[in-house]
């Protein structure tokens, strides 16, 4: 009974079949996604070799949050850490478009690591968001991390540079 069911799609005529792809297809298409995405930035993305073979790295500069970036990224991502059980979760990863191969295709990655830097021309329009929403001077950039907008003496968390930092991390431009 079961030899006679067959399907009739060809893999990648639908989501509910498509063609999976290697890690190498799989990086490629996530490059091409955040570029699709996020055309005016930059992004790299290395895979670890040896023992961490499949696990990714995306980097660049400015640009989207990490947030933003992570809703595509979730799409190709097939296992993640928990660091609390000591242990790997596997999770099935959607079928996607491919316009470049014009068919559906499931990428799968193991865990991706997202890695944004700031320029410095990012981190002083943060600065200056700061100083305005508090009012406050911005101070010579070797002492963030021990003053603080506030005046008198705060919590390390109200310090300049974690405020800066939580400010960044929360916007994908400044206005």
């Amino acid at each position: 009974m079961l030899d006679t069911i067959r399907t009739t799609d060809t893999p990648g005529e639908s989501p509910d079949h498509p063609v999976r792809l290697n890690y190498a297809e799989s990086a490629a298409w996530l490059k091409q996604e955040l570029k699709r995405r996020f055309p005016k930035v930059s992004f790299r993305v290395r895979g670890s070799r040896g023992t961490a073979l499949g696990w990714t790295t995306v980097e660049w500069t400015d640009g989207p949050t990490v947030a933003l970036v992570r809703e595509v990224t979730g799409a190709v991502e097939g296992t993640t850490f928990d660091g609390m059980t000591d242990s790997t979760d596997y999770h099935q990863t959607r079928a996607q478009w491919c316009p470049k191969r014009e068919q559906w295709v499931r990428p799968w990655l193991k865990s991706v690591d997202h890695s944004r830097h700031w320029s410095d021309a990012f981190t002083q329009r943060v600065a200056e968001a700061v100083s305005k929403r508090y009012n406050a001077p911005i101070p010579p950039r070797d002492q963030w991390s021990r003053t603080s907008p506030f005046g008198s003496s705060w919590s390390q968390q109200h310090m300049w540079d974690s405020i800066v930092w939580r400010a960044g991390e929360d916007r994908t431009t400044i206005d």
